[in-house]
């Protein structure tokens, strides 16, 4: 069994409406991940993304900065 067929094995087996044709078991996996996006867990995803993608580039901004900081002091001493 190839990879895509155990991935698909995989897929059809989480996923709650089940169907071998291939037009209906696309379809049947495009309501379970419409399903599953409606979930809780990514609710209001993309501002929480934003969030976190400030706080890293904030952090990676800062770690830059005291980097240079210390460069500059072990110079002069």
């Amino acid at each position: 069994m190839g990879f895509w067929s155990r991935l698909d094995a995989t897929i059809h087996e989480s996923c709650c409406v089940c169907s071998w044709s291939h037009t209906q078991s696309l379809t049947s996996h495009a309501v379970c991940a419409r399903r599953d996006l409606a979930a809780v867990q990514y609710r209001d995803i993309d501002a929480k993304f934003r969030t976190q993608l400030i706080q890293l580039k904030t952090t990676e901004m800062a770690t830059s900065d005291l980097e240079k900081y210390h460069k500059v002091r072990r110079s002069f001493l």
